[in-house]
């Protein structure tokens, strides 16, 4: 028996599976309302919107362009025989991107409002969500198990939003071993334009002398066990430090992390971020206490002054990747101040590290 009620509101609810979608993509946005509602209208803020696809605000499920990128908000209102309800969400849709400082962890991805794409052209093994002995979850490349030789897959971010960025720091962490001579590759891109063109930014592979691997040679299946396991600490590589500048300012940005098969061994990403912050790349490289340097963006040129070690010193300009750039050797005296030449030097952000010869005492600054 169906029992139909005299007074009953309505409840209002509705649903987007694209909160955070580049710019000019159309969103599909979904009535979940209870009690029998007859009537909907749509409503958004700003109101720079387009209803396609033959909808319109009184459609019950409408498909909407917006024109512009930032938050919007939404409102529904619904309507039945007794009478009306609302519901609205303030900065609910996100044109042009997720808002950066962006960080991905990949923990509690079912309840995360954008998804990740793996585009996996031969539809065998692929990148997969992992989950570690402690818990924790990581993206996972499964070449140990992958006999398809330079087969290419592809892990793809959700739209990223850099336009409150003058400065874009991407960095990651990563676990890898081959077996054999057997080396993977990894190449990072980037796109500007929401996928549709890529610019490559990183590739790497193992050269045979551990320039890639973070652990021993593995003949088993690689599985991370500790923290040693992972880049910049124990046996392994640095982790992957990368200026992208070039897409600071800018909407609809999207990363591509493409595994190429060589039949080597397990690959594991996490805690994807791009940052404007300095420290979040060099933090615990950067002790740098009283030194002083000037001027400082460099202009051909850096005066290095303040508490500097004394005697004999090591030099280096070491880039964002861990790229050495410049390295020169001085003889330091207290109270002076010491100039580095940088005329051929290129546009970047830099590491100034000075290290005592004599007491072993690695002091460094940013530039």
């Amino acid at each position: 028996m169906v029992t139909v009620s005299g007074s009953i509101l309505p409840a209002a609810g509705f649903y987007t599976e694209n909160r955070f979608e580049c710019s000019g993509k159309a969103i599909h946005f979904y009535d979940t309302s209870l009690y029998a509602p007859i009537s909907w209208n749509w409503e958004f803020t700003p109101n720079t919107v387009n209803f396609v696809e033959g909808t319109s605000a009184t459609s019950q499920n409408p498909i909407v362009e917006f024109d512009g990128t930032g938050t919007y908000g939404v409102k529904l209102t619904v309507a039945n025989v007794n009478g009306s309800a609302e519901a609205s969400i303030n900065d609910y849709i996100h044109l042009g991107g997720a808002a950066a400082p962006f960080l991905e962890d990949f923990e509690n991805m079912q309840d995360k409002a954008y998804s990740w794409t793996i585009d996996n052209p031969d539809g065998e093994i692929t990148w997969a969500l992992n989950e570690q002995a402690d818990g924790n979850h990581t993206m996972y490349m499964n070449f140990y198990d992958y006999k398809k030789l330079h087969a290419r897959d592809y892990l793809i971010s959700p739209p990223i939003d850099l336009s409150n960025l003058d400065l874009a720091l991407l960095k990651l962490d990563y676990a890898y071993t081959d077996r054999l001579s057997l080396h993977d590759s990894l190449i990072i891109s980037v796109s500007g334009d929401c996928g549709e063109n890529w610019t490559r930014v990183y590739a790497n592979a193992d050269d045979g002398n551990g320039s890639f691997i973070t652990a021993e040679q593995d003949m088993q299946s690689f599985v991370p066990q500790t923290e040693e396991d992972w880049c910049g600490s124990g046996y392994g590589a640095d982790c992957i430090n990368l200026d992208i500048s070039a897409f600071a300012g800018l909407p609809n940005i999207r990363l591509r992390f493409e595994s190429y098969n060589f039949y080597g061994n397990n690959m594991y990403l996490d805690n994807i971020e791009i940052t404007n912050d300095i420290t979040a790349i060099f933090e615990e490289q950067n002790n740098s206490g009283d030194i002083q340097l000037y001027p400082n963006p460099a202009q051909g040129f850096v005066d290095l002054s303040g508490q500097l070690p004394e005697g004999n010193v090591q030099i280096s300009l070491v880039d964002v990747t861990g790229k050495t750039m410049l390295e020169t050797s001085r003889t330091l005296t207290k109270g002076m101040k010491e100039r580095l030449e940088l005329d051929n030097i290129p546009t970047g952000i830099y590491l100034l590290r000075i290290e005592s010869v004599n007491r072993g005492q690695a002091t460094a600054a940013l530039l």
